[in-house]
């Protein structure tokens, strides 16, 4: 962990002068008092205190001034502190060490459908690596891991990954903390492809939206003021098992006709293989559905069922934007118009006016920056700017 007093780096001003520093890249001292509403004398003496830790530097005289003496601009240091995103898939697992700016400064992966004695191994030997490598001991914010399915994040355990052999009850938060000595933070991928969204997508200017990740399962990720709405128990936001298929094929929860037995990639494959008496693989439906006629209809289903759930959605919340990403749509772009066609169609009328519905920029990065800015939020950036204006 950063050393040095923590509670300044907890505290609510330091994270507002931390929070302006991400957004603006730049800013003077004068900048960053008039953005968070801080006096500069407030301002000086955060900025003197992240300075001598290391979390911000200064870049010298900024080149734009309307006279008198030109005012230092000061930005977020790269090298002040690092973070560790784990993000684990049913198809891989990689490990990321990013710098202060989210930028990746080295990453290893493994393929595969990985047990959780191999993933856990797997995670385990990779930081080991990347922290000796990088020789960055000292700086380490904390590490954070998606997980594709259930888990407690009060007490950092893993409950139930669907799809992958093992991972069920396993104490991830509590392991890695004993063999690395920094905080360790986990999150399904539903709500870290939001959180990635809101930090470094096209989600920046939303204080409300909703994110639907539809991979091989279906999930909802919810922002509530900038901020991931976990509800009261273990999870929230399962899209993926409301009951929207009359076919009544049973779901892997044990219920019945749940949108992931229609909607999901894992579904859309296997409804086909039942069709075509063949294995097929996701790349290859990509390939052939325009071709095929079984396929097109398989997949214009799958839209219109994921449009009618979006429609439930803007009835409930009246968010301010729902975005979708995930595999299938990053995949087929032009489904998205069948999905939104549906929601418009069972929406309620005055509810959709204030919707906007698009598909995330962060194709294929949106788990593991995620899982990067878990870390940074919860350790350097409890507070933001956007989520303290609506506390006003």
């Amino acid at each position: 962990m950063v050393t040095g007093n923590y509670e300044v780096i907890k505290s609510i001003n330091t994270s507002l002068v931390l929070d302006a520093l991400r957004i603006n890249t730049e800013l003077s001292r004068s900048d960053i008092a008039r953005i968070t509403g801080l006096t500069t004398g407030t301002i000086s003496n955060i900025s003197s205190k992240l300075l001598e830790l290391g979390l911000i530097k200064e870049l010298g005289e900024s080149k734009l001034s309307s006279g008198g003496r030109k005012p230092v601009l000061l930005s977020l240091n790269e090298e002040g502190a690092f973070a560790i995103a784990v993000d684990i898939r049913t198809s891989l697992i990689e490990v990321r060490l990013v710098d202060l700016t989210a930028k990746t400064i080295n990453s290893v992966q493994k393929n595969g459908a990985l047990s959780q004695d191999e993933g856990s191994k797997f995670i385990i030997e990779s930081i080991k690596s990347l922290l000796q490598l990088h020789n960055i001991a000292g700086k380490l914010l904390g590490i954070g891991i998606s997980i594709p399915g259930w888990v407690d994040y009060r007490v950092g355990k893993i409950i139930k990954v669907p799809n992958l052999l093992g991972w069920e009850n396993y104490p991830i938060k509590q392991e890695l903390e004993d063999i690395f000595s920094v905080p360790v933070y986990i999150e399904n991928d539903a709500n870290l492809s939001a959180l990635a969204e809101l930090w470094f997508g096209k989600g920046k200017q939303h204080n409300q939206m909703i994110y639907i990740l539809v991979e091989d399962g279906i999930g909802t990720g919810i922002i509530l003021n900038q901020q991931i709405y976990r509800g009261y128990g273990l999870s929230v936001g399962e899209l993926g098992h409301i009951p929207l298929d009359d076919k009544k094929i049973q779901c892997g929860c044990g219920n019945f006709g749940c949108l992931d037995t229609v909607s999901s990639i894992k579904a859309i494959t296997n409804r086909y293989q039942e069709i075509a008496n063949r294995n097929i693989e996701w790349e290859e439906f990509v390939e052939i559905y325009k071709q095929d006629t079984d396929a097109l209809e398989i997949l214009t289903e799958a839209g219109e069922k994921l449009g009618i759930a979006a429609s439930i959605i803007v009835n409930l919340f009246s968010p301010e934007a729902i975005i979708f990403g995930g595999r299938l749509i990053d995949s087929i772009p032009s489904l998205l118009t069948t999905v939104k066609d549906a929601m418009n169609e069972n929406a309620v009328k005055p509810m959709l006016q204030e919707v906007v519905v698009y598909s995330s920029g962060l194709k294929g990065i949106n788990t593991v920056l995620g899982a990067v800015a878990l870390v940074f939020q919860s350790t350097l950036q409890p507070y933001t700017l956007n989520s303290q204006e609506n506390k006003n």
